[in-house]
């Protein structure tokens, strides 16, 4: 992913700023914080639907909303509340994958507008949706 990243000028490079080694930490940090909601997220329990929906709930209330917390608190820290660090990245893609995954009910028995009250994530996942490069990524899609 940074290769790509890089290449396309999604990830911070000595080219990109004066402080782009700990944009790049940030960067890093925030895709491999997301990278774990897979692993943490309770399986579904076939035979046992309220235990899924409660182990999901309790997933919510746990790991996830310390997660968001945690991501906040570095956009609102490094990034000024719109991106991750001062310019579009990688990292802005995968918060906006986290967002539509539980938007769209990716993650059931997760509130679809579990994200809704933190301002800099949702912030951060329109912004880099707007970004000409995604749009133009996306409506090839389309095509």
């Amino acid at each position: 992913a940074r290769y790509a990243a890089k290449k396309a000028g999604f990830y911070p490079t000595s080219s990109t700023g004066h402080n782009h080694d700990m944009e790049a930490l940030v960067v890093d940090e925030f895709m491999e914080s997301i990278f774990e909601i897979p692993s943490k997220l309770p399986r579904k329990t076939p035979d046992d639907e309220e235990k899924t929906i409660k182990d999901r709930q309790d997933f919510q209330k746990g790991f996830l909303t310390n997660l968001a917390n945690f991501l906040e608190g570095r956009i609102q820290t490094f990034g000024g509340g719109t991106s991750v660090v001062s310019q579009p990245s990688v990292a802005d893609l995968q918060v906006k994958n986290m967002v539509t995954m539980c938007q769209i009910g990716f993650l059931d028995h997760v509130d679809k507008d579990f994200f809704d009250k933190y301002p800099g994530i949702m912030a951060t996942a329109t912004s880099i949706g707007e970004h000409p490069k995604v749009k133009a990524y996306y409506d090839s899609l389309k095509k």
